[in-house]
């Protein structure tokens, strides 16, 4: 018999599993009938069609304080997020786009209204299952902090920290600079996030991100078509050896 918290819910662990801090999101908001139809099939497109259109939106999960798990309040999944969480609070959301997509996230305090949303991620598919690289999602700041110019240094301490993480899995850490002409244009969504916008250009971020972050262009081609960078700051003092080849070559050639 399931007795997870989960089950107790009625929340199928494949969307959230409330056992574990890291993985405790809030439930996605698809119609149960939907989770019948296969993702291509076309009954299921043209009910999806039929439905009223879903506003986009953010919905918070857990609030998770620094040194959660020594202070008793529960345990992580991934060892990643516990090592995080020994300097950062955390925070699970999960940002709504429709009655069938969202994007569920682990996200990391960084102080002074600055948030980051990350994890590892497969540059290819984009899926979790992995812990060979990192992905820098989305930086952004909450409306109403005045202080908008140390965010890339926050972050740059924050890809430090990580760097010390004992045994590391990861071998590299990136991300797709994206300015406010590209942001406006694939990714309306995060508008739900409220954040302030410092109308950064892509190409004015490549420059910040390469001074601050020692980021370089790679050859991993992202999903709209341009390339991936990775940040060289990323240098684990105490590396994990592991026992097959980086399953992402390019993504450790520069360009």
């Amino acid at each position: 018999m399931d007795n997870s918290i989960s089950a107790l819910l009625g929340i199928p662990k494949s969307v959230c599993d409330w056992d574990y801090l890291d993985t405790s999101f809030p439930p996605i908001q698809t119609p149960s009938f939907m989770r019948d139809f296969p993702l291509n099939d076309p009954m299921r497109n043209l009910i999806m069609r039929s439905m009223p259109k879903m506003d986009y939106h953010w919905r918070k999960g857990r609030e998770i304080p620094v040194r959660a798990k020594e202070k008793g309040i529960g345990k992580f999944k991934n060892r990643t997020w516990e090592w995080i969480n020994k300097k950062y609070a955390l925070e699970t959301s999960r940002l709504v786009v429709s009655w069938d997509e969202s994007f569920p996230f682990c996200q990391t305090d960084l102080g002074s209204g600055f948030w980051l949303q990350s994890g590892p991620m497969a540059p290819d598919t984009l899926r979790t299952d992995t812990n060979r690289a990192f992905y820098l999602c989305f930086l952004y700041q909450k409306q109403g902090y005045v202080n908008r110019a140390d965010g890339t240094k926050r972050l740059a301490k924050f890809i430090q920290y990580l760097s010390a993480m004992p045994k590391c899995p990861y071998q590299a850490v990136y991300l797709r600079p994206t300015g406010e002409e590209m942001l406006s244009k694939y990714s309306p969504h995060l508008q739900a996030l409220k954040y302030k916008h410092t109308n950064h250009s892509t190409e004015q971020l490549k420059k910040i991100y390469g001074r601050i972050l020692k980021a370089k262009r790679t050859k991993e081609r992202d999903p709209i078509g341009g390339m991936y960078w990775r940040t060289d700051l990323f240098q684990p003092t105490d590396p994990k050896e592991h026992k097959t080849k980086f399953p992402w070559p390019k993504l450790l050639a520069s360009a």
